[in-house]
């Protein structure tokens, strides 16, 4: 009948248009392209022959207690074609994640080689930025940031206070971040070796980490 044909056209001209706006939403959410290429390249290089990319997050238990079994089976491997990236992902819902991402590409910027350590010192006092700041305010956050980063690295206060002044580093977390979600990361850690998810690597023991790498030497 007319008024089916004319239902069914409506309907075609609907499904039409609800996919062409879909399709100018995911395009409108595709991640920038960063400057270059994000994360710390903690050992080898981008080019080795196995690649592994980490995504951790610095206020993140799982995070926290994963590194230290990680870096001691990776460093097994030194000697060997053997690729280490660190992204630093915070997850929206741990409180002051963000402002630790951005202190740490302030590092990242001036003085690369002292991250891990960094890294490290927010892995084993992480409570510090969070249940012992929820009365803090978000410049106080900062400052304690700041303070344990001069502490334990040797860059100075104000050089951390003034990345937080910078916006060309707070991008680079964001860029940081967008690039996770591009590449499927929803939660830390995450590993991806030579562009595939590593399943079950958050669990993964010492051995399990060597028995792995070894089998692409």
């Amino acid at each position: 009948t007319f008024f089916k044909k004319n239902l069914q056209h409506t309907m075609h001209l609907m499904v039409s248009i609800l996919s062409f706006l879909c399709l100018l939403v995911q395009t409108g959410a595709l991640a920038p392209v960063p400057p270059s290429p994000p994360g710390y390249v903690f050992m080898g290089s981008r080019d080795n022959h196995l690649v592994l990319e980490v995504f951790y997050d610095n206020l993140c238990y799982d995070s926290a207690i994963n590194w230290p079994t990680f870096s001691q089976a990776i460093s097994e491997f030194s000697n060997k074609s053997l690729g280490v990236i660190i992204h630093i992902f915070p997850l929206p819902y741990h409180r002051n994640s963000f402002l630790a991402a951005w202190a740490g590409e302030t590092i990242l910027g001036i003085s690369p080689s002292k991250f891990p350590i960094y890294m490290s010192y927010i892995f084993q006092n992480f409570d510090q930025f969070i249940s012992q700041a929820v009365n803090l305010t978000e410049t106080e956050v900062k400052e304690r940031y700041a303070i344990y980063t001069e502490k334990y690295t040797g860059l100075d206060y104000d050089v951390i206070m003034g990345g937080y002044q910078n916006s060309y580093f707070n991008m680079r977390a964001r860029y940081a971040w967008k690039y996770a979600c591009s590449r499927g990361v929803s939660g830390t850690p995450t590993f991806i070796a030579n562009g595939v998810v590593v399943p079950n690597a958050s669990g993964f023991s010492y051995y399990s980490w060597t028995n792995f790498i070894q089998k692409f030497f």
